[in-house]
């Protein structure tokens, strides 16, 4: 089942704190694409309960993008709060929550953020940008030359991330 994108960014935002380190919004986008294109690739479905958009730096979470866009080119300091709604009757109240995918109810999910960490998490954010811009990359098939805003298919990603687990295989 799709986690909320929140959930999954501050739970990587909690690795990379794990590790002494701070995101920019760019790279907290790219790790969490890396990780929800993992998931897919390896026939567990998708991570994220939200589609993908193909933008100009790369693939982003648009939920995502405008929960962190505040931080400009800075490190993010604090793990993205939302506020909280009552199922019930749809009212938001005054008190906010910091969602994150627990370690004891989703170690599968937490294993992988920590393997994209373990593998992506040196890169820059230009460079990991750079690497969703490779030949054949979802993003690259979803942008079709100047297109902006479209949305990276699930299928793509599926395939891709999938054709890389197999050849490391």
């Amino acid at each position: 089942m799709p986690h909320h994108t929140i959930s999954v960014a501050n739970s990587v935002l909690g690795v990379a704190s794990d590790h002494g380190e701070q995101l920019t919004p760019m790279k907290l986008q790219k790790l969490v694409y890396y990780s929800h294109g993992w998931h897919l690739g390896l026939d567990q479905g998708p991570l994220c309960d939200e589609e993908v958009e193909a933008w100009q730096w790369g693939p982003v979470f648009p939920s995502l993008y405008h929960a962190v866009k505040h931080w400009g080119n800075l490190p993010i300091a604090e793990p993205v709060r939302l506020p909280r709604v009552f199922p019930i009757t749809g009212k938001i109240d005054a008190l906010f929550t910091t969602p994150r995918l627990s370690e004891s109810e989703h170690r599968f999910e937490m294993a992988l953020i920590r393997r994209v960490w373990d593998v992506y998490g040196h890169l820059t954010a230009i460079g990991l940008s750079r690497m969703t811009h490779e030949e054949g990359s979802p993003w690259v098939l979803a942008r079709d030359g100047n297109r902006r805003g479209v949305v990276i298919s699930e299928d793509s990603m599926r395939k891709f991330f999938g054709q890389k687990a197999a050849s490391s295989a």
